[in-house]
C-alpha cells in the first residue's frame, strides 16, 4: 500500500551533509545477490511552528560508500545492481528503511514542543536514458517539528535491501 504524504507535501528538505555514511555487505554467490545495509545521520534543518505540527519529507540519494550502482533496468547489465519495482507504490521491495531523531534543539521554554519521525522508504530514481546513466537510491522519511523555537538537525537512517549483481 502506496505511503500518504500528502500532510506533508509542503515542505522538502534536503540534508546539508552526512556524518559516517557506512555500508555492510554480504554477497550471495549462489544466486548472484547481495544483501546491503546503508547506514549514516542526515544533517538537515527544519524547524517547528507554534501551532501544531510543521510536516516535512526528508529526501536524499543514498551515499552508497562503497560505489555500488543501482538500477531496476536490466538492461544496464554488468557492472550494476538490479533491484526490484512495485509500481504503483515507489519504496523498493525486499527493502527495509528506518529513521531516528539523533539530534533536536528547543532554544526556549518548550510550548507543546515535540519531534517525530513517521515512516521511512527507499525509492529507486531514473537517471535518465542516455549514458552515463545516473540511476540511484533515494531515501525518504516523513518527520514533524512542533514549537516555534524547536528544530531537528540530525535523523539517522539504515536501508537494508536485496539486489540482483548483474553480469
Amino acid at each position: 500500500m502506496p505511503i500518504d504524504t500528502s500532510a506533508y507535501a509542503g515542505q522538502l528538505l534536503s540534508p546539508w551533509g552526512f556524518a559516517e555514511p557506512q555500508v555492510c555487505e554480504l554477497a550471495i554467490p549462489s544466486i548472484s545477490n547481495v544483501l546491503v545495509s546503508y547506514s549514516g545521520t542526515a544533517l538537515v534543518t527544519a524547524q517547528g511552528q507554534a501551532n501544531g505540527w510543521k510536516r516535512g519529507i526528508v529526501n536524499f540519494p543514498i551515499p552508497t560508500v562503497n560505489g555500488r550502482r543501482w538500477t531496476a533496468r536490466r538492461e544496464l547489465g554488468a557492472g550494476w545492481t538490479l533491484v526490484e519495482r512495485n509500481a504503483p507504490n515507489p519504496a523498493i521491495p525486499n527493502s527495509a528503511s528506518t529513521a531516528a531523531l539523533a539530534a533536536i534543539l528547543d532554544q526556549n521554554t518548550a510550548v507543546n514542543a515535540g519531534w517525530a519521525v513517521d515512516a521511512a522508504w527507499t525509492e529507486f530514481a531514473f537517471g535518465g536514458d542516455e549514458p552515463p546513466f545516473m540511476d540511484h537510491l533515494v531515501f525518504r522519511a516523513l518527520v514533524a517539528v512542533s514549537d516555534s523555537d524547536g528544530y531537528l538537525y540530525r535523523i539517522s537512517y539504515r536501508v537494508t535491501l536485496v539486489g540482483e549483481v548483474l553480469r
